[in-house]
């Protein structure tokens, strides 16, 4: 009896659940929202953060955002198809293309945030401090892409390795 990919079912679980999460952002976002956070900050800071959540919102909605996150949607309703039709290879490669998308898309998320940051704050003390949350946020986004990659591949060289000791027994 072949196993079940059980990693796959669990990552591309995970990977829908913050999918569906960034959709749902995507869509609920409003205005309400920031103009209540910004009632609860004094000037000079709250001007800073307001310059920030626009900068913010206008590269929410660029065409380079909006093509990394379709295109990762894409890819894992791809990945999600091949492994429901039992071709685990090709939604494991899939998988890892969908992966190093997202990998090109936080490096993308970084490069823009770093200087949407370092244009909307002045106070070096805001600066420091969303500096810090955003190399931590991009940490932990690369830390667990990698993980989830690392567990792609590894399966699928076993899986490779398990196929060429059945052929070499069946040419027996």
């Amino acid at each position: 009896m072949k196993k079940k990919p059980i990693y796959l079912y669990v990552l591309l679980g995970l990977s829908t659940v913050g999918t569906l999460w960034g959709l749902f952002s995507k869509f609920t976002s409003s205005d309400a929202g920031v103009k209540s956070i910004l009632k609860q900050i004094e000037e000079p800071a709250k001007s800073q953060y307001a310059t920030y959540f626009s900068k913010s919102a206008e590269v929410a909605n660029s065409l380079a955002n909006n093509f990394f996150f379709y295109g990762h949607i894409i890819l894992l309703i791809v990945a999600l198809f091949f492994l429901f039709r039992k071709d685990v290879f090709k939604a494991n490669l899939i998988y890892i293309a969908d992966v190093l998308v997202g990998l090109i898309s936080t490096a993308y998320a970084y490069v823009v945030s770093k200087g949407i940051i370092a244009s909307s704050f002045s106070d070096s003390t805001l600066l420091s401090a969303q500096m810090t949350g955003l190399n931590f946020s991009i940490l932990l986004s690369v830390v667990i892409s990698l993980i989830f990659l690392s567990i792609v591949i590894f399966k699928l060289v076993q899986q490779q390795k398990e196929a060429e000791k059945a052929e070499l027994a069946a040419n027996e």
